[in-house]
């Protein structure tokens, strides 16, 4: 991600060693790692190309006004730079850990997604939101104050997890942990969403050319796709793929 970074490692099987210990070590650490500055280092870093392939500007050269919400540590910003050098990025970011990271980079506006009546309308090129939708407290108010501050055809790209999921209905099915919580049962979903959903959600807050592209996370084995079938035969109606797709990305453009 830091392309003006060289590191050079000396030493040579190292790593290889005591391959267990060193597991044990590096599962150690990466919980005190969180646990002190409220990171995750795998997650949290990562960058989402699944969000980047849908920004395409006329050239590499233009230059970008860029709105990033719920950014992390900036993994995704600091590589949509390294591709548009000529990129202005606002942030906002409720993490105050990570937004120090971001701030090294780009323009940290806010803290919070409620705060945001004081950006200026008709300035952005792109508005990206990386934080599921699903777990924002009110979407439809937000996605209407959002598509002001969007310049004519500007476009709003976002993340929402989809509730077809197989690991969620087999979660349900299996008595596991509601639909409601997430993969580590700790934090509320407000919304739940299909494809369908998605693009009504968009719509009714005014967005044009509304698009939805599946996300695919793992791959699946093969008595989970033996399941999946099972599920899809009580709907036969259904695309598979809808079962498949951990999440969607949409589009919506500002006319």
């Amino acid at each position: 991600m830091c392309e003006d970074t060289f590191i050079h490692h000396y030493g040579s099987m190292s790593f290889g060693k005591e391959s267990e210990t060193l597991k044990q070590l590096y599962l150690t650490n990466y919980s005190k790692f969180k646990q002190k500055w409220k990171i995750d280092p795998v997650y949290d870093y990562g960058i989402k190309y699944e969000l980047l392939q849908f920004v395409q500007p006329e050239s590499v050269e233009k230059r970008l006004n860029v709105l990033a919400i719920g950014a992390k540590s900036g993994g995704t910003i600091l590589e949509l730079i390294n591709n548009y050098p000529n990129t202005q990025v606002d942030v906002i970011e409720e993490n105050c850990y990570a937004a120090l990271s971001v701030s090294n980079f780009a323009n940290v506006v806010s803290v919070s997604k409620n705060d945001i009546e004081h950006l200026q309308r008709n300035n952005y090129d792109y508005i990206l939101i990386e934080e599921a939708i699903n777990y924002i407290e009110n979407p439809n108010s937000l996605l209407l104050k959002l598509k002001q501050m969007l310049k004519k055809e500007g476009k709003l790209i976002g993340i929402i997890e989809n509730k077809m999921y197989y690991k969620k209905v087999f979660n349900l099915l299996e008595g596991k942990r509601s639909l409601e919580n997430d993969s580590e049962g700790d934090k509320i979903v407000n919304r739940l969403y299909n494809a369908y959903e998605i693009t009504e959600l968009f719509l009714q807050c005014g967005y044009h050319n509304v698009k939805v592209a599946g996300v695919r996370s793992d791959t699946i084995e093969e008595d989970e796709y033996q399941k999946i079938l099972k599920i899809k035969d009580f709907v036969p109606q259904t695309e598979l793929n809808y079962f498949l797709y951990s999440g969607y990305v949409v589009i919506g453009m500002k006319e």
